[in-house]
């Protein structure tokens, strides 16, 4: 089991629910770097950055942000089953999404790092591929991209249910103040675990503090040559999904500052169109439902 402390303990939290169902907790995995990354991408033309409102848009998230800076971010979901767009756009037959939660990042998140820990969902032919994943942008431990958990040490299937966290814990040395410790969660919960619990800078604080936002994203990754198609993932939705500005309660989505939905416009057949959307906050305001919107050709 992770340490005492480590995020709220509430049931409902990942640790608590991780705690609530007795999984295993990998003592050692396999990673890999994918030379794929997800950091934010702004719609082309479109800034988006100098002033918060309630309705953003990017090449390549979908889903919440909110102006906070959080040492906490939690949430599940069930990975999505996903197809072939149709009509299909990519010029290799291959499609992409991810889901995940993070930490800074967002529009107008400042110069912190982004902290983030999910799962990826690929169409790919003849076999789709599904994993857990983590990554840090920016700051002294930026991992350079995407490093995969292996799916020998932690399986990942289309209808389980998943969670994630991301934790920094400030310095309590008060001569390095702003710097902090990183702590990735990603968690199979429909099989009992296994569940990772990854300290990046074990026994120090390397970490600057996180940008000014929280998210909740699904998302289309970007590889070498920039945002990748969009799998159709048809919908995803966040549970539980909570934060914490102390490690000690966890604020919903809506008892955040400006929750923001984030859209997903390119161009896609020379139209510039939405690919994916969030609905409303759920009555909690601890989840909501995003959506795959499939581009039409306009013809």
């Amino acid at each position: 089991m992770p340490k005492a402390g480590l995020g709220p303990s509430a049931a409902a939290s990942f640790y608590g629910q991780a705690a609530a169902l007795h999984v295993r907790w990998l003592t050692s995995i396999q990673c890999t770097h994918t030379g794929i990354t997800h950091k934010l991408v702004p719609a082309s033309g479109l800034s988006n950055i100098t002033n918060i409102s309630n309705s953003l848009i990017s090449s390549n998230w979908s889903g919440y942000q909110i102006s906070n800076t959080a040492q906490f971010a939690q949430s599940g979901w069930t990975i999505p089953t996903v197809v072939k767009p149709d009509p299909g756009y990519s010029t290799d037959g291959n499609y992409y999404s991810s889901t995940w939660t993070g930490i800074g990042g967002g529009f107008n998140a400042g110069s912190g790092p982004l902290i983030q820990s999910g799962s990826s969902q690929h169409f790919s032919t003849p076999v789709s591929d599904y994993y857990f994943w983590y990554e840090i942008v920016g700051g002294s431990t930026d991992t350079g991209g995407e490093v995969r958990v292996s799916s020998t040490s932690m399986p990942a299937n289309p209808g389980d249910v998943a969670g994630s966290a991301s934790l920094w814990i400030p310095d309590p040395n008060p001569n390095n103040p702003g710097m902090g410790q990183v702590t990735l969660g990603v968690c199979n919960f429909t099989v009992g675990g296994p569940c990772a619990n990854l300290v990046i800078d074990s026994g120090s604080y390397t970490t600057p503090t996180p940008g000014n936002t929280t998210e909740w994203i699904v998302e289309a990754p970007s590889g070498s040559g920039g945002v990748l198609p969009l799998a159709n993932f048809d919908s995803v939705t966040f549970e539980n999904a909570c934060w914490s500005p102390d490690d000690v309660t966890c604020y919903t989505i809506a008892q955040g500052s400006y929750p923001s939905e984030i859209s997903i416009k390119r161009t896609v057949f020379g139209i510039y169109q939405y690919l994916a959307s969030p609905d409303s906050l759920n009555a909690l305001g601890n989840g909501f439902t995003d959506y795959y919107l499939q581009p039409e050709r306009g013809d």
